[in-house]
Parts: C-alpha cells; sequence; structure tokens
C-alpha cells in the first residue's frame, strides 16, 4: 500500500511565482490535516477538497509579524559526495510546533533562495509551527558539484538533515528527477509529496 500521500496540483513552472500563495495553502492544509490525524493513508490526492480545507484555515491575521521573527540560517554540508548549499528555518519562540518538516526542493531556472527572496516560502512555512529546509540540488545554485545517483542523493539528504522526522516535500519541475527514483525505492522515507509539475 501507499507509505505517502500524493498532492497533484498541476502548475506550469514558469508560473510557480505568480502561484505561491495557493501553493503555500495547499501545503499549510496538508500539514494541518496531517497534524489532526485526518488523513486516511489510502486516500487519494483527487478526494482531498482542497479548495474548502483553504478556505476554512485561514492564515494567522499577524502572520506577517511572525515571519519578521523568522532566522533563515545558511550552511554548506557535503551530502552524497555534493557540498550542497542548505538552508533551514525553525519556528519562532511563541509559535506552536507543528513538528512537521517541510523540505523544498527547485525546478531548473531556480534556487533554494526562490524561496526567501521571489517567494517568502520558508519564512512562511516556519511562521506557521514548521522546521524548513531548502537546498541547492547538484549543479545548481551555491551547489557546484553533480550527482549522478539523484534518488541516492535525496535519501541521503533526509538521512543527515532530518533522521528523525520524514519530511514533507515539495518538488517543482526539474527537482521530479530526485523525488521520483526516491519514491521508487524508499517512499517510506517521507510523510507527504506536494508535486508541482514534477519532470522525470
Amino acid at each position: 500500500h501507499n507509505q505517502f500521500q500524493i498532492m497533484n496540483f498541476p502548475l506550469n513552472p514558469s508560473v510557480l511565482l505568480v502561484m505561491a500563495i495557493p501553493l503555500l495553502g495547499i501545503i499549510y492544509l496538508f500539514a494541518n490535516r496531517l497534524k489532526s490525524g485526518t488523513i486516511d493513508p489510502m486516500e487519494k490526492w483527487h478526494d482531498l477538497d482542497i479548495l474548502q480545507g483553504i478556505l476554512t484555515h485561514s492564515l494567522p491575521a499577524n502572520i506577517g509579524e511572525i515571519m519578521e521573527k523568522v532566522n533563515i540560517e545558511q550552511n554548506e554540508q557535503t551530502i552524497g559526495g555534493a557540498a550542497t548549499f542548505i538552508q533551514t528555518a525553525e519556528p519562532p519562540q511563541d509559535v506552536k510546533l507543528t513538528g512537521k518538516v517541510v523540505l523544498l526542493l527547485h525546478g531548473a531556472a531556480f534556487t533554494s533562495q526562490t524561496w526567501v527572496d521571489e517567494v517568502p516560502t520558508i519564512a512562511t512555512l516556519a511562521a506557521l509551527g514548521n522546521k524548513v529546509i531548502a537546498i541547492d540540488l547538484p549543479g545548481f545554485g551555491k551547489t557546484k558539484d553533480e550527482v549522478e545517483d539523484k534518488g541516492s542523493y535525496l535519501s541521503e539528504v533526509i538521512d543527515v538533515l532530518t533522521p528523525n522526522v520524514r519530511p514533507v516535500i515539495v518538488t517543482p519541475s526539474l527537482s521530479g528527477s530526485f523525488i521520483i527514483p526516491l519514491l521508487e525505492k524508499s517512499p517510506e522515507k517521507i510523510s507527504a509529496w506536494v508535486p508541482v509539475a514534477p519532470i522525470h
């Protein structure tokens, strides 16, 4: 049976930035459904009433103020043979923790910095109580090294960066070539997958 939930949110990578708010809504909704235990492990993505969830799970009125308290840390760590650039954020002290980890990958035209500068996804998700990790994939941004086995690389990313919590992974376009091989071999490593027009 399925070890993870697939939420299929079709999106052309060229309009990723325009659709940032709906994407945040979906991630927020999914995190809340996981937290409340209302997701059936066998439930399919097309059975999820995403619109209703977004309408009934509005963002806190002071979300902007909370986001300003989020500290995004940057570092580099060798993972799978690649010196990987990593950005992480923890929820501010006065925010109730969800216990969830969200791992943000990126498309060919973007890097982890897109989740900081272009769309404030890292700060928003951290402000909602999640630990957030974003990386520059091998061969992109500040991660200059490349890898041959993308699935094994992503598996090691999870082992190194979030060893005790199975992450929710967001994978726009090109990053599908990392998540799909992982899911074929080790779907139990993640708690949820939010594909955004993934390319294998």
